[in-house]
């Protein structure tokens, strides 16, 4: 086991997007702001499934697990994304000043995988499909702005009001997590992986169910990892005796073995005391 996943860091660490040093320059001055920000940190399309993903953030190294249930429909990785670089500082700030935007995300990894019924060279039909992204939510440092604005995401307050607002509509849907009826809304909680706290968010509506899950590396870097399921046959369809299709079951599998085996390493150096998303694990009694 130890032997594949320093074989896959290794081949990941080697796949280093664009830097600095390697970008023409003269070309690149011509791209509009938001067509800069691409070129510095590039995707890898991955066309056969790995067992495990292996990238970096901000010096940040994210590990996870792939689902087992077949090769994805579609995937892809960004190997390196470093938004701490003086030339990216540099042309974030051309492009808020350009767009009037004060965030930017950039795609760390997705995938897609689609489940179907029958036979494929019959046209199978579609019963649904799970996306699975991750991004760096790249934010502008707001502390030179009027209090009512500013923002630190290390802050966990900060965070939760930014993106956690728990709602209820007036109307039931059936979630195919359980089979159960629920008000259409949001659920927001507080929940802790490998250490490390994030902020859940499950949302449930007639058209489909999502989770996002939260936690912040800086004091403007949010690492976001959205969880879509989408199905394309009417409930009618389904056997009256089976609370969630196969599929469904599937999918939940395999957002399991994701999102229990994610793990973050912060860059040398991290003062890991000052963070407040890592659980300090309770001292034995004496």
């Amino acid at each position: 086991m130890m032997l594949r996943i320093s074989t896959l860091l290794l081949c990941a660490t080697m796949a280093m997007p664009c830097s600095a040093e390697s970008v023409n320059m003269d070309d690149f001055d011509k791209l509009k702001p938001s067509e800069q920000l691409r070129v510095l940190n590039r995707k890898t399309e991955k066309t056969t499934p790995l067992e495990y993903y292996y990238v970096m953030v901000d010096g940040w190294e994210i590990l996870f697990q792939a689902p087992a249930d077949g090769k994805p429909d579609s995937a892809w990785l960004t190997p390196v994304t470093d938004t701490r670089s003086e030339l990216y500082t540099k042309t974030f700030k051309s492009y808020v000043n350009h767009t009037g935007n004060t965030n930017y995300t950039e795609g760390v990894f997705s995938f897609i995988r689609g489940y179907k019924f029958g036979l494929p060279f019959l046209n199978s039909s579609r019963l649904g499909q799970l996306d699975v992204n991750c991004e760096l939510i790249v934010f502008l440092d707001k502390s030179d702005w009027p209090e009512r604005y500013r923002q630190n995401f290390m802050v966990p307050d900060d965070l939760l009001k930014e993106f956690g607002r728990s709602y209820r509509s007036d109307y039931m849907v059936r979630s195919y997590h359980d089979g159960k009826l629920y008000p259409a809304g949001t659920e927001v909680n507080e929940i802790i992986i490998d250490g490390r706290k994030w902020v859940h968010k499950w949302h449930l509506s007639e058209i489909g169910s999502s989770e996002t899950y939260y936690t912040a590396l800086a004091k403007e870097r949010v690492l976001k990892i959205n969880i879509q399921y989408n199905f394309f046959i009417p409930e009618k369809y389904y056997h009256p005796d089976s609370p969630r299709p196969g599929w469904m079951k599937s999918a939940y599998e395999s957002v399991n073995t994701i999102m229990s085996s994610i793990r973050l390493k912060p860059p040398p150096g991290y003062d890991e005391e000052a963070d407040p998303y890592i659980v300090k694990p309770a001292k034995a009694q004496q």
